[in-house]
Order: structure tokens, then sequence, then C-alpha cells
């Protein structure tokens, strides 16, 4: 569930106007002025400019290809020691599925937004989200590195076995964690559940217990306004029902039809979940944050089934 925090730091810089919403994003990293879009399976030149709005509302025609030959490039030249801004470089040569900005499909945008953050704050990705969001909010226990000592104190990670729908041990690797150096902005965080949470309530409350705000409460509402025109809400609802009556916002799922969705919350509810399945669920109107943590990649249930459950047990509990 990295992603939230992710965009919430580049709101962070969007709302201190150190970048802009539709700025292009050759204006941070020069390498993404010429990109590359595959039509009727032909590579041709972009029409369209890649912008950070593009990145944080997963409209940049990027995919999720973490075999993509570019990256693996980096890796062997590096000796798999390349950085966040070094691995990012090689994603502009990815041929993008569609013009920016035309439809939507989840991918590796978080990431390369991750290097923008990088550039523009001048710090390590890492180095900014402490300074902005977790020392503030006395989050400790967040960490890119899998330590010897975070490691014996990570929980057993499983992935379900399709064929008997079982759930069986893994190896607890991080795919996205490119190389040694690398920070990923879409899935590279380990967090304990007591230290997210802070994070999400400080986002509903509009600020932490101890009265730090990391965002002002109209740069949460643009960050939760949908970004999606028709085309891109069809791509989100394929095959992912459990988004029905949801669009997508600069970086998380957004409420706009609570009906649709069997909820029992409010229109601008907002979050987003996990690979194994955790769920960050963020209420401004009701000062209410929900994260859950699971351990157990390709569950299908936890997100069509766990998670709207406790979305609605949590709602109807306040009616009492």
């Amino acid at each position: 569930a990295s992603k939230v925090i992710t965009c919430t730091a580049a709101m962070r810089l969007i709302e201190d106007k150190k970048l802009g919403l539709d700025d292009p994003v050759s204006k941070y990293l020069p390498e993404f002025e010429k990109l590359y879009v595959m039509k009727n399976g032909e590579k041709v030149p972009a029409e369209n400019t890649l912008t950070v709005r593009h990145l944080m509302s997963m409209q940049g025609g990027f995919t999720y290809n973490l075999g993509f030959e570019g990256i693996k490039r980096i890796q062997r030249e590096s000796g798999n020691k390349a950085t966040t801004r070094e691995v990012v470089s090689a994603l502009a040569e990815m041929p993008l599925s569609f013009e920016p900005g035309e439809n939507y499909q989840y991918s590796l945008c978080h990431d390369i937004l991750a290097a923008v953050i990088e550039v523009v704050s001048g710090k390590k990705f890492s180095e900014y989200l402490d300074e902005v969001i977790f020392s503030p909010l006395g989050i400790k226990d967040i960490t890119f590195v899998p330590t010897d000592d975070v490691m014996k104190r990570m929980k057993q990670q499983y992935i379900v076995d399709l064929r008997y729908f079982t759930a069986v041990p893994k190896t607890p690797e991080c795919v996205y964690r490119l190389t040694d150096n690398y920070e990923s902005g879409g899935a590279g965080m380990i967090a304990s559940l007591n230290d997210y949470i802070k994070f999400a309530d400080a986002l509903a409350c509009g600020e932490s217990e101890t009265g730090y705000r990391i965002l002002k409460p109209e740069t949460v509402e643009l960050m939760k306004t949908n970004q999606l025109g028709e085309a891109g809400l069809k791509s989100l609802y394929f095959n992912c029902d459990r988004f029905l009556g949801y669009g997508y916002g600069l970086g998380v799922r957004t409420m706009m039809k609570p009906d649709l969705n069997l909820s029992l919350g409010p229109v601008g509810e907002f979050g987003w979940d996990g690979a194994a399945g955790a769920y960050c669920m963020i209420d401004t109107d009701n000062h209410l944050s929900i994260f859950y943590g699971q351990h157990v990649l390709s569950c299908g249930y936890a997100y069509q089934n766990v998670h709207k459950a406790i979305r609605n047990l949590v709602y109807k509990a306040l009616e009492k």
C-alpha cells in the first residue's frame, strides 16, 4: 500500500508550488520528452505530452512489465546497485499502450513519480518521505530496506494456489525492489500496521494527534477528485467490479456512487489496496480511517469480499 503515501508526498510538493500537476514529466526527467506508443502493432512517436497528472492518475500508458529489457540492462550494468533515478530512466524506453491521458492502466507510473519527487525535492525519495510525513507523525517503523532485523520481524507471506483455493507459504522477497538501492514509489515500503494507520488517520482527521498537518483540506479534496473520463472508467471497471461506483483520483480510488458498490460510506471516501490484500480507506467527512493488513498474494476474495465487508461493518457500527 505504498502508492497512497507516494502520491501524498507529490501532493505536498504541488501544495508548496514546487511541482505542477500539468507540468511535463520531461521538465524533471528529460529522457521522458520523446516517448513511443504502440499503435496497430507498430511503435510510433507519442503525440501527447506526458504530465505529472498522468503519472498520478495512472493515465501514462505504461505497464507493470518488471522484466522489461531496459530494466534488466540497468540491473546488469550497475551490478544491481542502480538508484531509483537510474532505474526509472530506463522506463522512458518502454513503449506506451496508449497516448498519455487517453485511458487508465495500472502500471509503474508511481515509480516514475518517485523519481520526479527526488528531482524536485533534491533529496532521496525515502529522505523526503521521512521529512514531510514519517518523522512529523512519529512513524519510525517503515523502511525500503529489508535488513536482517526487519526480516526477523516480518510475518510469513502466502500466495493463493488457484487450483485448490488454499494459501501456501512463499519466500519473502519483493519483486518490486528492482535493485539493492531502488526505492519503489509503487510497491516498496515495509511497515507496521500501527505506523501506517498514523498516516491514514492524519489525512482523515486533517492533522495528527500532535497537530501536524500533511496536506491542507483543499489539497486532499483535489487528491480525491476523479481524473478519469469515460474510457478510463471503463478500464478501471473491466474485470474489477469491486471498483463499481468508484473513480480514480490522484493516486487513489475515490467513491462517486456508493449505491453502485453497495457501500454504506459517503461520496469521497478514498484510498487504495495492497498486492497481498492490504486495504487502506480514508474518510474526511467522518474523520475515519481503516487500515487492514494481510499477507496473501493473488487473493481476489480479499478485494471482492473482505474489504467491502470491513468497510460496511465499520459504517454500520457508526450508525449506533
